[in-house]
C-alpha cells in the first residue's frame, strides 16, 4: 500500500531523477498521484488559492472519475483482495461460536433451533471456508499481478562506485 500525500494534485514539477524513475512503470492503467508516491522522492506541497471555475464544465465526468478511483484500489491496494480473506475468518467465527449456542438452546428443549441452525450453520462454516480459500487465491493472484506489472524493485537516488581491491592481489 502506497501513502498518498494528502490534498496530492495531477500536476506536479519533477526532476530528471523522478521523471526517469517514473518512465520505468510501464504499467496501463495508471494513477499518477500514487506513482508519484511510490518511487519515493522528496515532495513539497505548493498551497495556493484555487479560483473557481471561469468557464465551462469539467471534462472529468462521473465515469472516468470512478476509472481513476478503481485504477487507485487495485493498482496501489491489496486491501480488495483481503476483504474475502476477513469475511471468510468472519463467517467462519460466527459459525464456531453458533454451534455452542445451539447446542445449549437444544439442550434445554427450546424449539427456537431445530433443524435450520445446524443447516446455517453448515452453510455459514463453508461459506466462510471457502471465502478465505478466495482470499488466500486473491493473495497469490496480487503477488502475480505486481510482478507483471513490472516495477523496478529498487530506485537508486544517488549510485556510489566503490573501489573494490581483489584480495588475491596481495599474495
Amino acid at each position: 500500500d502506497v501513502e498518498i500525500p494528502l490534498d496530492t494534485g495531477d500536476f506536479r514539477l519533477m526532476d530528471r531523477q523522478a521523471v526517469d524513475a517514473l518512465s520505468q512503470m510501464r504499467e496501463r492503467h495508471r494513477f499518477p498521484r500514487a506513482m508519484a508516491a511510490w518511487v519515493g522522492f522528496r515532495q513539497t506541497g505548493v498551497p495556493y488559492k484555487r479560483a473557481a471555475r471561469f468557464a465551462g464544465e469539467t471534462k472529468y465526468p462521473f465515469r472516468k472519475m470512478l476509472r481513476l478511483a478503481l485504477n487507485a484500489i487495485t493498482g496501489f491496494s491489496y486491501f480488495p483482495l483481503q476483504i474475502a480473506t476477513y469475511l471468510g475468518f468472519f463467517a467462519a467465527g460466527v459459525s464456531i461460536i453458533a454451534i455452542p449456542i445451539v447446542i445449549a438452546f437444544r439442550l434445554v428443549g427450546s424449539p427456537a433451533f431445530l433443524g435450520q441452525a445446524t443447516t446455517l450453520i453448515a452453510v455459514l462454516f463453508l461459506g466462510g471456508v471457502q471465502l478465505i480459500s478466495l482470499g488466500i487465491l486473491g493473495e497469490y493472484i496480487g503477488r502475480i499481478y505486481d510482478e507483471a506489472k513490472g516495477r523496478p524493485l529498487y530506485i537508486v537516488r544517488n549510485p556510489i562506485s566503490l573501489e573494490i581491491k581483489n584480495s588475491s592481489e596481495g599474495r
